[in-house]
């Protein structure tokens, strides 16, 4: 290990080297712990990611087509903010050094240096945090240092794509019936209740779709519930119909609702809310639809 005539540690490592990360961290510094550590002996800062992490939500690590590396910022819970190694990655002067798993345990690989997208350092996305509550992860766009990002074209999209889609009828059974975690338990009772919705809608002979909402500049995508094609009017479902579900639904139906073409907004839910909640839910032009008794369905209409 040689140091260069500033001081700093030279780097020495070359691209697809393969090293324990305990012999990165012994060489060029930073903390063993965690997915970012500054090396300020180095003049860098060291990325590492791992298949492993998508369990903790650092779920948009990776390569995209247009040849930028996407990498999901720290922060195991609650919302992730620019602190600490996140805004380490943000520094001026410092080399972003990128590290993936190697395939044998407690090894890395190393990936090359990154400098962030000029344009668009870092976005944010939703993504579970370690307790499986959804909250706002940052994103850091990636470019090699030795390559240059191409410039977008002018035809690619710069505002939001909306596509019709089919109903997922076989949802339901994306989720183990004997699981006892709540959410999944949720999203199973929300999944059943749509299917019943929809066969209940084809009886009325109105079709039932969905949309999936891609915006400029995000990984992944948004998708609707439900949407009634006889009255052009967007639904999002809840399996129950706490005062914090109503208000999650209601808030998702107006968000997507800003990119989705409708003539109607409703929520889908098992049974009548409380009064206060479905006037809550018509004050905003939003409609309520429950199950009045098993596969039938009645409405308060919002005016």
């Amino acid at each position: 290990m040689t140091k260069s005539d500033d001081g700093l540690v030279e780097w020495d490592l070359k691209v697809d080297d393969e090293l324990r990360r305990t012999e990165v961290h012994d060489r060029f510094g930073g903390s063993r712990q965690g997915g970012i550590a500054s090396a300020p002996k180095a003049g860098s800062v060291l990325l590492f990611s791992s298949p492993q992490g998508a369990q903790y939500g650092y779920k948009y690590d990776g390569w995209r087509e247009d040849g930028s590396y996407h990498y999901t910022g720290e922060g195991q819970a609650g919302d992730q903010r620019l602190v600490r190694g996140n805004k380490a990655v943000l520094a001026p002067g410092l080399a972003l050094r990128l590290f993936e798993a190697a395939e044998r345990r407690s090894y890395v690989k190393y990936i090359g240096e990154f400098t962030l997208d000029r344009e668009e350092p870092y976005y944010r996305a939703d993504a579970p945090d370690e307790e499986g509550v959804l909250r706002s992860a940052i994103v850091f766009r990636l470019w090699r240092a030795d390559s240059v990002p191409p410039v977008p074209a002018a035809s690619e999209p710069t505002e939001p794509q909306v596509q019709s889609i089919p109903v997922e009828s076989n949802e339901a059974a994306e989720y183990s019936a004997t699981s006892k975690d709540s959410s999944i338990v949720a999203k199973r009772r929300e999944a059943a209740l749509v299917n019943r919705y929809t066969e209940w809608l084809h009886k009325q002979g109105r079709a039932a779709t969905r949309r999936s909402i891609r915006l400029p500049g995000q990984a992944g995508q948004l998708f609707t519930d439900l949407f009634d094609e006889g009255l052009r009017e967007l639904i999002e479902a809840k399996g129950a119909t706490s005062r914090s579900d109503v208000r999650l639904a209601l808030g998702q139906v107006l968000d997507y609702g800003r990119y989705v073409k409708h003539d109607q907004l409703a929520i889908l839910v098992p049974v009548r809310p409380a009064a206060d909640l479905v006037d809550l839910l018509t004050s905003y032009g939003v409609s309520c639809i429950y199950e009045a008794k098993p596969g039938h369905f009645a409405r308060v209409q919002a005016t």
